[in-house]
């Protein structure tokens, strides 16, 4: 999918949130050396910001040319909350899954220019197609914490089964639409 208007995150404070299931080696196509795939991503103008599942199923985030890595591997066929933050106030970049803390740089990293069309969702800009399902993606122009009424070290229980995931993009800050 690919985001059609400028996503206004890359000066300021974001969180981005989802919950994925990727399958297990062997199901869905999916072979042990296999790169799991992006879960979003831009490349313009030299500065990139991914967020993706390695070929050893690790959680990665690069921003701004940093790249961080976690250590568990999600290949197991079960949904998993993800949420990534970036404070520039208090200068960290953030990734958390299932409510607990598995990336974390040294630094919020320079900021990164998103232009018109060059998001993607579950796809590099040419490959890395996603091996797996995103359901309820939300993105907002603040902080974890101050999106009201949320808990990211208590995520809400996976998504149901349903034919078509969702999709929700959040701005502008203080007012998250949430899938009926």
């Amino acid at each position: 999918v690919s985001v059609p208007s400028t996503l206004p995150i890359g000066n300021q404070n974001f969180t981005v949130e989802m919950w994925v299931k990727v399958p297990a080696v062997g199901d869905g196509g999916l072979t042990a050396s296999a790169e799991v795939g992006r879960l979003m991503s831009t490349s313009t103008n030299g500065a990139n910001a991914n967020w993706a599942i390695n070929a050893n199923g690790q959680l990665s985030m690069e921003w701004g040319g940093e790249l961080i890595t976690g250590t568990i591997d999600l290949r197991d066929g079960k949904w998993h909350h993800l949420l990534f933050t970036r404070d520039k106030t208090a200068d960290t970049y953030q990734g958390f899954l299932d409510g607990t803390l598995e990336l974390s740089a040294a630094s919020a990293g320079s900021d990164v220019t998103f232009d018109n069309n060059s998001l993607r969702i579950g796809s590099g800009q040419t490959s890395n197609i996603f091996h797996g399902l995103i359901d309820e993606l939300r993105v907002w122009n603040v902080r974890k914490e101050d999106i009201p009424n949320h808990n990211p070290n208590h995520p809400p229980h996976p998504p149901p089964h349903r034919p078509h995931p969702q999709l929700t993009l959040t701005h502008p800050p203080y007012t998250p639409t949430y899938p009926p």
